[in-house]
């Protein structure tokens, strides 16, 4: 599943303190519910939201790393002044054994590539590196490996797609609308939750039928300050022409508005049970 997000979900007006814990409160609603990827679209087309874009893919960014990495992947910066207050995700990869000597042949786990001495090594947050068997393609960055001789220390880089075990969400954070990115997802079913729409209940059974027979399904939010129906207005667009469905999941709501993060976990939470 992949989910699309305004940019202003954070503002840089913001206490750092407020967007360290709304980025964990998403983070936290995407490992949950298993979203593949976020993208993070620019509601507005100005430097400030590119700014708040910025900011959110970082923060989220840190929040799928494991925290034995991430001294590794994240400089020092200003910017995880509050990373304390974040709570940890807690998913599969980051649940692993912190020692060699607790690991078993075959483990999975996430490590960063490094050179060294002329090898090429995987740091794991073990005691020592990992020597890698086999031809390594990728120079840097974080790679998925099997742990094949741990008594020798000894790993094989895995591919992704071929594991079944929930691996974190990838971020994305392009210099594009949200018109544009519903665009070039045409292979995808795409829905748009909005208080707008059609109450989920009424067409439940019919996003059932359509999930089955796409190659994926993402689902589209709107801002804090607007919805997907003016945010794709002012963009030129209309949501039927972007859209395969746009559905309220709050009917009858309480509040005036609910924010985007409460909003991805109701959503998320009633669209799981149809696309599972």
């Amino acid at each position: 599943m992949e989910v699309l997000i305004p940019a202003s979900v954070v503002c840089e007006e913001d206490h750092p303190m407020v967007t360290a814990l709304r980025s964990a409160l998403i983070a936290r609603t995407l490992a949950i519910f298993r979203v593949d990827r976020i993208s993070i679209y620019l509601d507005r087309f100005s430097k400030s939201c590119v700014r708040s874009q910025m900011m959110l893919q970082k923060h989220l960014n840190y929040l799928a790393t494991p925290q034995y990495l991430r001294k590794l992947v994240f400089p020092e910066d200003e910017s995880f002044r509050y990373a304390g207050i974040m709570p940890p995700l807690r998913s599969p990869s980051h649940t692993v054994p912190r020692s060699i000597s607790q690991c078993k042949a075959g483990d999975l786990r996430i490590g960063l590539l490094v050179k060294r001495g002329g090898l090429m090594l995987v740091e794991a947050g073990l005691e020592q590196p990992l020597t890698v068997q086999g031809e390594v393609k990728r120079r840097g960055g974080l790679v998925l490996i099997k742990i094949l001789r741990p008594n020798d220390s000894i790993c094989q880089i895995v591919d992704e797609r071929k594991v079944e075990v929930y691996l974190n969400y990838d971020v994305i954070a392009p210099q594009k609308g949200l018109r544009k990115l519903l665009m070039e997802k045409t292979e995808c079913l795409r829905v748009g939750t909005s208080r707008l729409g059609t109450p989920i209940y009424a067409v439940e059974e019919r996003l059932a039928s359509k999930a089955e027979g796409s190659r994926g399904f993402l689902v589209a939010f709107g801002s804090p300050r607007e919805g997907i129906h003016k945010i794709l207005s002012r963009e030129g667009c209309k949501c039927e022409d972007v859209l395969d469905f746009v559905v309220n999941t709050v009917p009858e709501q309480g509040v005036v508005t609910i924010r985007t993060e409460e909003a991805l976990a109701i959503s998320l939470a009633l669209l799981n049970r149809t696309f599972s």
